[in-house]
């Protein structure tokens, strides 16, 4: 009995204080009042604006103490750091250096190309052979006597670009030639980059020669061509008796490729050295250029264009040749 007594007596006791609390006490008793220290001493005065206030009061809060422009801030110093560390420009200094390859061929050391490169309204394939020689320049070639102790002579009618031939207004000399000052045939020679070796014995041009193959690709993995060294005037029958032999074989730049430049040759033993441009489709064996001559390939029928002004090429084959300071190699 007792016992019920007490839980009426709890049961009037809460409902009084319900009753002396009503709904006014307790908005009044929730109003938000913010610390100090988050709004510089700001509170709300007026009941109607306590939204706002919140609102307002939340703002410069998280202003002072959480970084609410924490998306704005990152993506800066992202945008920052990208700057620091990261070519943000790459597109626009990709572009700049492709533009500038465009004109590749017309460099200081002007490269011997094909006619049709010359002519006007041939844009789509200049921009081809443009493409191709921007990356076959990157191939720094090594000097093909690279350790030889004597000196190296030059004559003019051997540099790049000479007029040869009857009158000398024959063709151009698509090569440099090389003059141990020894005058020795026993010169060791090297291959100038890496690629695919293959002797040539009686060739109507040099009668004897070694051509390098390298196959050359663009940033994309694209085949686009072939960059082929020749070794010429070479006595491919002595290096035999040496027992050098790397016909049809990889050679790595540097590689001793022979020992020995053919002793008869006119002018005394030198080694004709040429950097030929070819297209993909072809085997980078291929002759394209000449004087026509009696006795020269009769598809040789394209007179020579731009700076250059003789000889006659064969359209349907190759680019043409590199002189060798656009690839490192200053014999001039």
């Amino acid at each position: 009995m007792i016992r019920k007594l007490f839980l009426v007596a709890v049961i009037l006791a809460l409902t009084f204080s319900s009753i002396s609390c009503g709904p006014d006490a307790k908005e009044e008793t929730l109003a938000p009042t913010a610390p100090s220290s988050v709004t510089g001493g700001v509170t709300p005065t007026e009941p109607g604006n306590e939204d706002m206030e919140v609102d307002t009061v939340q703002s410069e809060g998280a202003t002072a103490t959480e970084p609410i422009s924490a998306d704005v801030e990152v993506d800066t110093v992202q945008n920052e750091s990208a700057t620091a560390t990261e070519p943000i420009s790459a597109d626009v200094e990709v572009d700049t250096v492709q533009n500038e390859s465009a004109t590749a061929a017309e460099s200081e050391f002007n490269d011997i190309l094909t006619p049709d490169y010359y002519q006007s309204g041939n844009d789509e394939f200049r921009d081809e052979i443009d493409n191709f020689i921007f990356y076959a320049r990157k191939e720094r070639v090594l000097h093909p006597l690279n350790n030889i102790k004597d000196e190296i002579r030059t004559p003019v009618n051997g540099s790049f670009g000479a007029g040869k031939g009857p009158g000398g207004n024959q063709e151009h000399h698509p090569a440099v030639d090389l003059y141990p000052m020894n005058t020795t045939s026993e010169t060791e020679i090297y291959a100038s980059h890496d690629g695919y070796l293959t002797t040539h014995t009686d060739s109507q041009k040099y009668r004897n020669h070694i051509s390098i193959v390298k196959d050359i690709f663009d940033n994309d993995g694209n085949f686009i061509g072939k960059l082929v060294t020749i070794y010429a005037h070479v006595d491919l029958g002595k290096d035999l008796d040496d027992l050098i032999d790397v016909n049809n074989q990889y050679v790595n730049k540097g590689d001793l490729i022979s020992r020995n430049l053919y002793s008869e040759t006119k002018g005394g033993p030198h080694l004709h050295f040429e950097i030929r441009y070819y297209r993909s489709s072809e085997s980078g064996l291929e002759e394209f250029y000449g004087s026509r001559l009696p006795g020269n390939e009769s598809n040789l029928t394209l007179p020579s264009a731009g700076e250059w002004t003789y000889g006659y090429w064969d359209e349907n084959i190759g680019y043409g040749y590199a002189d060798p300071g656009n690839h490192g190699l200053n014999l001039r």
